[in-house]
């Protein structure tokens, strides 16, 4: 803080309450802000002020440090348990029950001088004056000015800054007319100001049978339509939430959350605590620097740390927030402690000024207490000088008041008192109502408040500490419960140290604040149950000691922990705050005494206030009141137990197991499958960051920096786009009054193509939302026009246009990242550190080579090594080059989408990438826009351009507002669309241009892999550098015993070489640089193979995933059944009919011609589908398979869709969701007459209903009898696995608008109909496997629960121990409930994206579980983030979905999902595979060469055979292992699950067994070869090593085939199907043949015998039967 904290720029560590961001500030350059009100405050009172401040902070947090170094496990384990408790309550207590709405007016001082001079419309604009400002307007916030900013600061940042001088009287009549809109909704509305208020809205939404989102619309649309101005509006369980929620979509938006618990928890998860009222700046910090809570969630999680830190009644308060736990219940009038006003003016010191603001603050004062019928006794009165400082007085009055005149007597006291002075705001506070529960203390009773302070006031007057507003502030501000004043009255210094308010009586003036206790702990007490209200951190009052009446107990420790007298806690350790804490009641007791001689003597003299300050100096020696509030550790780090075992050497393997996965976890365990943070990200490349080869093993992995840069560039398109859609909206009214001439000139080259629009000035016009342009060219027609093109008709393709068009207009296609060649993968294996060591061995051993023996002799060594490397080197590009262009197919496969256009006058479908500039795009709910377009017709159309813009707020698209942007999504509704701009002239084109440049997140098993790849080379460098040490020592040892330690010759210094190289290769065999690459290469292989099996991966992570799934969340809808729907029963006029195929059935000859034509209209009007002519004169039905049963059935009734259509004009429609169940459309019929369609889930629609037709098609009363008809044919229907629906309709007569709602009461039953929707072959067989294999299947779909059920034991998926359920009951389940009924269902019916996501988010977080799910629709999307393993459906699945899953399965069969799993398994047992071979590869290699170096002084296995070893187990190794197919044994074991270890005690078992028999083996060879062998003579080394080195090599060809299979003692089994495994077999023995036999001189090998060969081989084959033995012995399950 100041000017030496922050170096050269030291405005960056000046933060104030200015450089806070409010709604509207977003992309302010903060530092910009930061620095100029530095420098205009530096020198000032109020810089002073703020450095105050942030040393007060600074010296709490260095002692909340401080003290919670001294917590033990026993203190945090004790207070864990308190935690743990008092959250169960608290989440017990939670009301869901009520519905708050939270609205906060828009800017409203500057809106409504907007509003009253029009012309100060779009500029920036400010409410106050030079010296502070009341409200910026948002055009102003985009300078960073904001309210409480003094004035000549905001004109710094903005010269062309506006001021407007305030107006309270204008801001009160509007405030009125919102709030008689407040009134319709809720009576009893809570306004907190004259801009804010909370509505219960609970009643309404039950009385009109709407939903809260509706109400919130329709609110917001009622305060507009009434005042001119909007505002921001949030819906959620209780005011807390509500008011959070009205922050999220300012302005003019609304954000409602569900009054569900897990949406609350969901919503509550990641949100930031500063959002939430009553978290001030400095709690944030104090949370944040000394706990490290940021987030509600942390909160929950260090809910010990906060019970042993803070008190009960603030920890309550937390623990609350992080709940989401709010006030539901309305304040009843005795809660109120308090009623304010205040008033912000521009600084002066003119007396009459004041006073007259004074008497205006009595007069509004007094009008709200007389309106609630309230009289007080404490009046407060709060100053803020020009300086900033915030001064307090308060005076306890003989006699209740609440009248203008009583007020303005005491009120000008006490601002006389105060004189001169020049202020900037007044504030009055009228407390301690006449109604009041407690009894009121004497006036003049001190608190110990004045104890501490008193010795910094004179005799006779006595002034305030004057701190700033915030200085001391923890918990941000009081609030006014349910003041109706414009200005509540907010006490911004409500701790102990900053309520050093003054009281006056008729005897004088004495220091105190009346009532603190007693009033703080009725406020803890409303705040434990949940309320909003702020909760002081500091002020240790609050608790219920204050007002305590044991004066005369002793206090003491009862448990040695809590205080006898106040129930706090406080560990032994904590000494010195134990004695303070004593002494504090102590000074409690002395001060009582003294006030009951005080209550019975004469007035107050001054012998009496110097007694006062000698006390109180006594006391506050040793009583700083911030020490009181309890410290302790905030090490948040939890108990844990350890296991003990055994030494026992049964459980000794398992031992080194449990170590080896608890460091991996502990170190690369954070990585998930999806969505892990950077952090995690980062943590594990800086364990891994030293590597052989970096290019080669993080090619695969996430580019963080690049990341970075992706995210900057995303920002700056979000913002430009942003400002466009503003300066779009800002402009549009304005540019409808005008005329506009065209000053556009077409070039030529567009001109002679036959256009009248070029491409850039067709782009400029939707990326800028550019409205003047728009109608420059004559609106949608115009552009139509221009670009040669028909609305209705589309394109024409018939002459050589198409092709001109795309050369002048630009492809939809857009820039994709070349494909890497061949010699780039070359150069990166050159790459390697290790093969570079050993390229520059080679160079010198074949410098020094040839010197000495000449060509080619010479070079023999140098040779072999080159040609190795060579080798290692094009083997491993090859495998490299291979898996870059799956990766690369896959890529192409992920971009395929086709969109519904109209060319030539047909609805056709054609790929997103053929589109070009005037084709006519048909878009629905769930689709993502493909190119930049202008909306041409539609209903009720919402796109969500966040990806784009950043706003999360959905925009209506209309023909008014007709900009579509490429890469929005289609929230709700459809359209149809008119391409401007393709490719990479979009934004979103030049967004995808780096989108793809951050890489993927890497896997999971990729990240452990490198973790035990950085383990085992650690390990190898040791015994690389000890091996080198040794055969260097003996080189030396045998000079210096010969005395030629000082002569060198070249033979020397070749064997140096030698020894060195041997070294290096050592690391590079122990390296297992190829285990993560491994993964990638199974995936890669997993996923190529998947393709064929209908299922395309998005995402790495999700094949291996989906190996250890143990739940599949299946939709029913076209993934358990087949998708072909036909009407085959209906009940009409109460006559239910079958419909077959086999016989002619004559519908119409049971209903009357009228049903017949209503129900035609019902079926054509309210669809989502389309009839339509295809190129061969044949009719098309277009459509969701639902909507074409219906059609079909239709037109099998005899009806013509396109006659139907144009007999009524469709005014509006609701469009089909998930969450209503239904859709609606009203239409205008001839004769103006409106009415209203609906269909939907035949229950839900059926209880809208309150008549029906009967036989003579008359409309007929819903009576019990005919509902109880309908009802039992719903039944029937669903019990023949029929989905049914109910159609109904409503006369609206002639005043219906289409802004309206449509309504959803008093519909009339046409009928309900049944659908056949087949169960797809092999369901019921794949559902069988999935529980053969541990896996879970679950059935979630919006159907009729016996539909559901029908279909489910169908499937075999119901059991006689399972249930079914509804959403709606699933939601009403506690958690305890859910706990007990969730493992047990296996059906969910009528159930909501919510109910989906609530299911999957308890499988995973209270179970356990690893889960799949399905999904198809937009809703859908949170599910299938929150799963494990998102699956969306290829056919049926909107775009949206599509990009939400993991897995896209392209048949929507429920087989291809059973199929994905088989692949998971079989990806995660292959790379075990792969690990055990590589590992015991890694074990042998490294213990033969490094005892032989010890040894013997010589290394058996030379640096070329070692550089071969390393790509037999390397590259060869994972081709073999890494790509075995699945088989179905997979599905005969248990999943893996979530807390399955990857190097299982069974591999380990496999490895050290096998590492033994090949050491023992190897050894044997290099100490009795030459015995064994009858070897004699010069080349009889030679000849063992090539036998040691030949035995080696089989032993791990022939572990590569035991190691098919870690369990089974047949590994045989389908070894002759594996092509790829058989090829590097074979390969491998090939070449080992021609190394051994021919290539001798290169590889320091020896032709061998054939009994040589027969022994070398059988010792290898031996392997085989010891890895059978092994498997025979079971290794339990860690």
């Amino acid at each position: 803080m100041g000017e030496t904290s922050g170096g050269d720029r030291p405005w960056q560590s000046y933060h104030t309450a200015y450089t806070n961001a409010k709604a509207g500030m977003e992309g302010v350059d903060k530092e910009k802000v930061q620095r100029i009100i530095y420098e205009m405050s530096k020198g000032s009172k109020y810089f002073e002020n703020e450095k105050r401040k942030e040393a007060f902070i600074k010296q709490k947090i260095e002692s909340l440090c401080v003290q919670r170094a001294k917590l033990t496990e026993k203190d945090i384990s004790h207070f864990q348990m308190i935690a743990n408790k008092r959250i169960l309550e608290l989440d017990g207590s939670r009301d869901l029950s009520k519905i708050w709405l939270h609205t906060d007016m828009d800017a409203f001082y500057a809106a409504v001088e907007t509003l009253e001079n029009p012309l100060l419309k779009g500029k920036p604009l400010a409410v106050g004056g030079m010296s502070m400002i009341c409200t910026a307007s948002y055009e102003a916030r985009k300078y960073g000015i904001r309210a409480a900013m003094p004035g000549f600061i905001a004109r710094k940042l903005c010269p062309k800054l506006i001021f407007v001088p305030t107006n309270f009287g204008k801001y009160t009549y509007y405030s009125e007319k919102t709030r008689n809109v407040f009134s319709k909704y809720d009576p009893d509305y809570i306004a907190t100001s004259l801009d804010e208020a909370y509505l219960d809205i609970t009643e309404i939404c039950k009385q009109r049978s709407i939903s809260s989102e509706e109400v919130a619309a329709e609110l917001r649309n009622t305060i507009y339509q009434e005042t001119g101005l909007t505002c921001s509006v949030g819906v959620a369980p209780n005011r807390m939430l509500a008011k959070v929620c009205s922050d999220i979509n300012k302005p003019n938006g609304q954000f409602i959350l569900p009054n569900d618990r897990d949406a609350v928890m969901t919503f509550i998860s990641s949100l930031p605590i500063r959002k939430v009222g009553g978290i001030g700046k400095v709690t944030e910090q104090i949370l944040r620097e000394v706990l490290g809570i940021s987030t509600c969630t942390e909160i929950l999680q260090k809910g010990a740390l906060l019970y042993a830190l803070f008190s009960h009644c603030s920890t309550d308060f937390f623990l609350c927030v992080g709940l989401g736990i709010g006030g539901t219940d309305a304040p009843q009038q005795k809660m109120r402690k308090s009623i304010s006003s205040e008033r912000t003016f521009v600084a002066t010191d003119d007396e009459s000024l004041l006073f007259q603001n004074l008497v205006d603050l009595a007069e509004a004062l007094s009008n709200d207490m007389q309106k609630e019928g309230l009289l007080g006794r404490n009046l407060t009165l709060k100053l803020k000088t020009a300086s900033f400082e915030v001064r307090t007085r308060a005076i306890s009055l003989q006699k209740y008041v609440n009248s203008k005149e009583d007020i303005l007597i005491y009120a000008s006291k006490l601002l006389k008192a105060e004189l001169p002075v020049q202020l900037r705001l007044l504030g009055l506070r009228m407390s301690h109502f006449h109604d009041d529960n407690h009894n009121p203390l004497d006036p003049t009773q001190k608190t110990l408040t004045s104890f501490l302070h008193i010795s910094e006031t004179i005799p006779g007057v006595i002034n305030s500490v004057h701190l700033n507003s915030s200085d001391i502030q923890i918990m941000g501000r009081e609030t006014s419960t349910s003041t109706n004043e414009s200005h509540d009255f907010q006490c911004e210094s409500n701790d102990l140290l900053e309520s050093n308010q003054l009281f006056v009586s008729n005897e004088g003036i004495v220091s105190s604040s009346e009532n603190q206790a007693e009033y703080s702990n009725k406020e803890c007490q409303s705040k434990c149950k949940g309320k909003e209200d702020t909760t002081n951190i500091i002020n240790f009052s609050d608790r219920k000691r204050a007002s305590s009446s044991r004066d005369s107990a002793q206090p003491f420790w009862i448990d040695d922990y809590i205080c006898s007298v106040c129930g706090i806690e406080i560990p032994t350790n904590f000494i010195e705050e134990r004695r303070e804490h004593l002494d504090y009641h102590l000074a409690q007791m002395l001060q009582k005494e003294e006030c009951r001689s005080l209550v019975y003597s004469s007035p107050l003299k001054k012998s009496t206030s110097k007694k006062q300050k000698s006390s109180s100096t006594k006391q506050g020696k040793y009583i700083p009141i911030d020490a009181f509030f309890v410290k302790k550790n905030t090490q948040s780090k939890a108990l844990f137990s350890v296991r003990m075992f055994p030494w026992t050497p049964s459980l000794l393997l398992q031992k080194d197991v449990l170590e080896m996965e608890s460091y991996l976890n502990d170190n690369f365990g954070g990585v998930k499958a999806k969505n892990s943070s950077e952090e995690a990200l980062r943590r594990w490349r800086k364990l891994c960051s030293v590597v052989k080869n970096p290019k080669r093993r993080f090619r695969f992995t996430a580019n963080l920096s690049k990341r970075s840069e992706v995210e900057a560039m995303k920002k700056t398109i979000h913002e430009k786009l942003r400002i466009a859609v503003m300066v779009s909206k800002a402009a549009h009214q304005f540019i409808q009054r005008i005329t506009i001439r065209s000053g556009y000139v077409v070039p030529e080259e567009v001109r002679a193509a036959g256009f009248q629009i070029c491409a850039d000035e067709l782009g400029s016009i939707v990326e800028s939302h550019d409205v003047k342009k728009l109608k420059m060219h004559e609106g949608v027609d115009g552009i139509a026009n221009k670009l040669s093109t028909s609305l209705s008709n589309g394109l024409t393709t018939a002459d050589e246009r198409l092709k001109r068009r795309q050369e002048i207009y630009g492809i939809n296609k857009f820039t994709e990242s070349m494909v890497q060649s061949f010699w780039v993968f070359v150069w990166e294996a050159l790459q390697d550190t290790t093969l570079i060591i050993l390229a520059v061995c080679a160079f010198v051993s074949l410098i020094v080579g040839i010197t000495m023996e000449g060509w080619p002799k010479g070079a023999h060594d140098g040779l072999g090594i080159v040609a190795s490397i060579l080798l290692v080197v094009f083997v491993t590009a090859t495998s490299d080059y291979r898996q870059s262009l799956q990766f690369k197919d896959l890529d192409k496969e992920k971009k395929k989408i086709s969109i519904q256009v109209t060319r030539d006058g047909f609805r056709q479908k054609i790929s997103i990438y053929d589109l070009v500039p005037g084709d006519i795009v048909h878009l629905s709910i769930g689709d993502q826009v493909p190119a930049d377009g202008l909306f041409i017709s539609g209903y009720s159309l919402l796109i969500n351009e966040s990806s784009l813009t950043g706003e999360s707020e959905p925009v209506c698209i209309n023909a008014e507002y007709p900009f579509l942007l490429s890469g929005a999504k289609v929230q709700d509704g459809s359209c149809k669309m008119l391409v401007t701009a393709v490719g990479m002239r979009t934004q979103w084109g030049k967004l995808l241009a780096t989108l793809s440049e951050g890489g993927d997140d890497e896997t999971p098993l990729q990240v452990k892999l490198n973790g035990v790849a950085t383990i085992i080379g650690q390990i190898g460098l040791f015994f690389a550098i000890i091996t080198f040490a040794v055969l260097a020592q003996g080189l030396i040892s045998r000079k210096y015993s010969e005395g030629l330690l000082s002569r060198w010759s070249g033979d020397d210094a070749l064997q140096m070489l030698e020894f060195l190289a041997i070294a290096v290769t050592i690391i590079v065999v122990a390296v297992p640089e190829g285990l993560p690459l491994a993964v990638t290469l199974s995936l890669a292989f997993a996923m190529k193979k998947m393709m064929n099996d209908k299922a395309l991966v998005r995402h790495l992570a999700a094949c291996e995933t989906m190996g250890s799934a143990t739940t599949i969340c299946s939709d029913k809808t076209g993934t358990l059944t087949t998708n072909h729907m036909t009407v085959v029963k209906v009940c009409i006029c109460k006559n239910v009919v079958e419909l077959t195929s086999d016989k002619d059935v004559n519908l119409s000859s049971y209903i009357p011609d009228d049903v017949r034509k209503t129900l035609l209209q019902s079926i054509f009007s309210n669809t989502g589908g389309e009839i339509v002519t295809d190129q061969g004169g044949k009719l098309e039905i277009l459509g969701t398979p639902t909507e074409t049963a219906l059609l079909e059935f239709g037109l099998s009734l005899g009806g013509d869709f396109e006659v139907l259509r144009q007999e009524s004009d469709i005014v509006k429609v609701e469009p089909f969701n998930s969450t209503k169940k239904r859709m609606g459309v009203v239409l205008q019929l001839p004769g103006a007459c409106y009415r209203a369609h609906c269909k939907g889930a035949s229950e839900i629609i059926l209880a809208a209903c309150t008549s029906y037709l009967d036989s003579a098609g008359n409309v007929l009363p819903l009576d019990e009898a005919a509902m109880d008809h309908h009802k039992n044919t719903i039944d029937s229907f669903a019990g023949e696995a029929l989905r049914t629906l109910c159609l109904a309709y409503k006369e609206l007569g002639d005043d219906f608008s289409d802004k309206e709602q449509i309504p959803f009461d008093g519909y009339t039953c046409i009928g309900i109909v049944g659908i056949k929707d087949p169960v797809r072959p092999g369901v019921k067989e794949s559902v069988a496997t999935c529980r053969t294999a541990g896996i879970t299947v679950r059935m979630i779909t919006g159907d009729n629960i016996n539909t559901a059920k029908a279909i489910a034991r169908e499937c075999g998926i119901l059991t006689d121990d399972g249930i079914a359920i509804e959403g709606a009951k699933f939601r009403e389940k506690s958690l305890e409930e859910m706990n007990k009924l969730i493992p047990r269902i296996q059906v969910m019916a009528r159930s909501s994206p919510l109910d989906k996501h609530t299911l999957v988010k308890h499988l995973r977080n209270m179970f356990n579980e690893v889960v799949a799910v399905t999904g198809d629709g937009t809703n859908d999307a949170p599910a299938l983030h929150e799963a494990d393993i998102g699956l969306a459906m290829g056919i049926s699945g909107t775009e949206v979905a599509k990009e939400s899953a993991d897995v896209i399965i392209l048949d929507d069969n429920f087989s291809t999902i059973v199929t994905v799993a088989k692949w998971g398994r079989s990806i995660y047992v292959n790379i075990q595979k792969f690990v055990q071979f590589q590992l015991t590869v890694n074990v042998v290699a490294l213990i033969v060469n490094f005892s032989s170096a010890c040894w013997s002084g010589n290394a058996p296995l030379t640096a070329v055979q070692l550089l071969w070893v390393n790509m037999i187990m390397d590259t060869l190794g994972a081709l073999a292992l890494a790509t075995e197919p699945p088989n179905d044994d997979l599905m005969q074991r248990a999943p893996v699950g979530r807390s399955g270890r990857f190097i299982s005690s069974t591999m380990w078992r496999n490895i050290f067994g096998q590492s033994i028999y090949q050491f023992v083996t190897i050894w044997y060879l290099q100490t009795q070869g030459k015995a064994i062998f009858g070897l004699d003579g010069s080349t009889s080394d030679l000849t063992i090593n090539t036998i040691t080195f030949n035995s080696f090599v089989f032993c791990q060809v022939f572990n590569e085939i035991s190691s098919r299979d870690m369990e089974k003692i047949n590994v045989f089994k389908g070894i002759l199907q594996n092509y790829v495994f058989l090829g590097v077999l074979t390969t491998t023995v090939i070449f080992q043949f021609i190394i051994i036999q021919f290539l001798g001189d290169f590889a320091n090998t020896t032709p061998l015998t054939l009994k040589q060969w027969f022994v070398t081989i059988f010792i290898g084959f031996l392997g085989m039967p010891i890895a059978a033995l092994l498997k025979l012995f079971p290794m339990r399950s860690i």
